[in-house]
C-alpha cells in the first residue's frame, strides 16, 4: 500500500498546501522523521541534500505549535540561499496555515529583518552569524523557542560555525526538542549531540563509500593536449 501523509495526523491546511504542491507520497527521510518529531523525541538524521528533509522536520513542527507571533522554533543553517529556500518552501505549504515564519541571513540590511520580528514570527529560519547580530542588538528574543533544528549540520561545521551554535544552543533556556539533520555525522557533531540532545534517536538513510573503494587516477599530459585529454576521458565508457 502507498503511504500517505494523512498517517501522521497533520494540519488539515498543511495537507491541503501539500495538494497544491503536488505533493502526495513522504520521502523516506519524511516517513521516518515526521513521527519522531511529532513524539516530540530528539533525533539525528543522516540524509542527503535534495533528500524531502525540509518537510521532514517543517511539517511536524507547523502542526505541533500555536501561532503567538513570537519565536517557537528555530532552524539553524549555513548559507543564505538555503535560508531563502527552506523559508519559501514551508511558506508554500503553509499559505493557508496561521504560523509566521521569516528567513534570517547577512548581506542585506538588518532593518526589514527586525521589523518583521517586531510584528511577529512563530519559526526563524537563519544563518548563525545574522542571528548572532540581531541577538547581540536585542531585536530577536530566543527565550520562548521549543524547538531546535541543525539544518545542513555537517556543512555549518566545515564551514567554522561550531562556536556560534553552541553560542545559539546555550541562548535558547526552553527548549525541549533538538533536531539535527546532516549527511555525515562528524566527531565534533556528535560531540554537540552528547551534550546538548537528550537520548537522541538515530535516523541513518545515506550510504557513504569507504575510501578503498573509490578508485584514484592521473593522466600526464603537456599544457597544449589537455583540454584533448579531457574530452577523451569523458567520452571513454564508464567501467566498474
Amino acid at each position: 500500500m502507498t503511504s500517505s501523509f494523512e498517517q501522521f495526523n497533520l494540519s488539515p491546511s498543511l495537507l491541503k498546501g501539500l495538494v497544491d504542491m503536488g505533493i502526495t507520497t513522504p520521502t523516506p527521510v519524511q516517513e521516518a522523521a515526521i513521527p519522531l518529531v511529532m513524539e516530540g523525541r530528539d533525533a539525528i538524521v543522516q540524509a542527503k541534500t535534495g533528500s524531502g528533509k525540509t518537510l521532514a522536520f517543517g511539517l511536524p513542527i507547523l502542526s505541533t505549535l500555536k501561532s503567538r507571533h513570537k519565536p517557537q522554533a528555530l532552524v539553524v543553517l549555513p548559507t543564505r540561499e538555503l535560508a531563502i529556500q527552506v523559508c519559501e518552501s514551508l511558506a508554500r505549504v503553509s499559505k493557508d496555515h496561521p504560523l509566521k515564519t521569516i528567513a534570517i541571513y547577512g548581506g542585506v540590511g538588518l532593518g526589514p529583518q527586525e521589523n518583521a520580528l517586531r510584528r511577529g514570527v512563530d519559526m526563524v529560519v537563519g544563518t548563525p552569524g545574522r542571528l548572532k547580530d540581531l541577538l547581540s542588538r536585542g531585536s530577536l528574543n530566543l527565550s520562548e523557542v521549543k524547538i531546535l533544528i541543525l539544518d545542513e549540520a555537517d556543512e555549518m561545521l566545515d564551514m567554522g560555525f561550531r562556536r556560534d551554535i553552541e553560542f545559539l544552543l546555550e541562548r535558547l533556556p526552553a527548549r525541549e526538542q533538538t533536531l539535527i539533520f546532516s549527511a555525515t555525522m562528524p566527531e565534533a557533531m556528535e560531540n554537540i549531540a552528547r551534550k546538548y540532545m537528550n537520548k537522541p534517536a538515530v535516523v541513518k538513510l545515506i550510504e557513504t563509500e569507504k575510501p578503498n573503494e573509490i578508485a584514484h587516477f592521473f593522466v600526464r599530459v603537456s599544457d597544449d593536449d589537455r583540454i584533448d585529454a579531457l574530452i577523451s576521458l569523458l567520452q571513454e565508457p564508464a567501467t566498474e
